[in-house]
């Protein structure tokens, strides 16, 4: 199937971000720590972005994986112990924040935590280092809540810089080494809070988010789920742990991520792409072409991003220059959640009395409604893992 080059008005947009710009006096929430690469244009985004990109490396992407079978092993192992069924009454804070928040101290900051961590940031601190990163991402609009200390960057820096010669692919480390770099467009430790903050944000709850909408997807539709399986066991037989070689492997659980975000788009503020519109712009933004570009564009079908498909049409990373620099992060951490998960369990809707009558769609409406506030997040998805045999 072919779809027309032209008609793709947000693609456009995007692309032009010279011409429809970013109205960044609105992401004032966003810039609480300081500058960062999603609320700056210009200048100030260039040079974010000229820091930013080369921490999103492939060492860095290795260190996700491994990190996230890491923590969903010890989950299995350790958390989960003697359980053969596992209920959550809403996955996101039970299951996927905390996994998300895991990865993210691991890979971003460069902090091993463990689900049972709870040592404290230091003498006179309130949070641990998990509490304060979960603060941080939930609650935006509390500046005050969150002083610098929270991320633990003044002995954060310290300690980091006393390191130097130590191999590190964590992207604080990463955005820290650009400050040591002096030049015209010199990025301070301000800018570093602010992108860190951003980072922290992206990566943990919309990753948390997505997943959260894929696993509902998955429970509601058993078939799809087998199909999954069967295609993650013919890659990683039972017993084996999954490699970061394995990734590229495993084609139909990043379709199954892609078909959930087509339908519930997790990234910070979708499902909408802010612009201003310059003068001379008269045409509206053509906001159906889901319809033109993907058959039965309401159903869940993960068989529509294996081989062709309307990339064009696909947004939820955002396109053109400011297209989501973490994508691979959040591909590569999603691949190995699902990977790890299935291959030892399956998933299915937890059953509650009070709805024991009602209809599949009525059923769907109900766990997957969404609610907007950062990003698009499930209202309540009550999950239920139940141990699959021999594993």
């Amino acid at each position: 199937m072919s779809w027309p080059d032209t008609l793709f008005p947000l693609q456009d947009i995007s692309a032009a971000h010279t011409r429809f710009v970013k109205p960044v006096e609105n992401y004032g929430a966003l810039s609480i720590f300081g500058p960062n690469i999603i609320a700056s244009e210009g200048a100030e985004w260039k040079k974010h972005r000229k820091v930013c990109a080369p921490a999103f490396s492939e060492p860095n992407n290795r260190l996700v994986w491994n990190e996230t079978v890491r923590i969903c092993d010890e989950l299995y192992r350790e958390v989960w112990k003697g359980q053969d069924r596992i209920e959550y009454d809403h996955v996101v804070s039970g299951f996927s924040l905390p996994i998300a928040l895991l990865v993210l101290s691991a890979a971003s900051f460069g902090r091993r935590a463990s689900w049972k961590d709870d040592e404290l940031l230091g003498a006179g601190k309130r949070y641990t280092f998990k509490e304060a990163l979960g603060i941080a991402s939930q609650n935006i609009a509390l500046k005050t809540a969150l002083p610098r200390w929270a991320f633990n960057l003044t002995d954060g820096l310290k300690e980091r810089r006393e390191s130097q010669g130590v191999e590190r692919h964590d992207l604080f480390s990463s955005l820290l080494a650009s400050c040591d770099e002096e030049g015209e467009d010199t990025f301070t430790e301000k800018d570093l809070m602010g992108d860190i903050f951003i980072f922290t944000l992206a990566g943990h709850e919309t990753t948390a988010h997505a997943l959260a909408f894929t696993l509902g997807l998955l429970a509601l539709y058993p078939d799809e789920q087998d199909k999954l399986y069967e295609h993650i066991t013919a890659v990683v037989p039972p017993g084996k742990s999954p490699t970061y070689e394995d990734m590229a492997s495993l084609p139909r659980v990043l379709a199954v991520y892609y078909e959930s975000m087509r339908l519930f788009p997790p990234g910070i503020l979708s499902p909408f792409l802010y612009r201003k519109a310059p003068r001379w712009c008269f045409r509206s933004p053509d906001f159906t072409y889901n319809e033109r570009y993907w058959d039965d564009p309401h159903e869940f079908w993960p068989d529509r991003f294996l081989g062709n498909w309307p990339r064009n049409a696909f947004l939820s990373f955002s396109s053109g220059p400011r297209a989501c620099l973490g994508r691979r992060f959040f591909e590569t951490e999603g691949v190995a959640i699902l990977t790890t998960l299935l291959s030892k369990y399956k998933v299915s809707i937890k059953e509650e009395p009070q709805y024991a009558q009602e209809t599949f769609e009525e059923r769907k409406a109900r766990v997957l409604k969404p609610k907007l506030s950062v990003s698009v997040a499930p209202s309540r998805l009550p999950i239920a893992f139940t141990r699959r045999d021999g594993s």
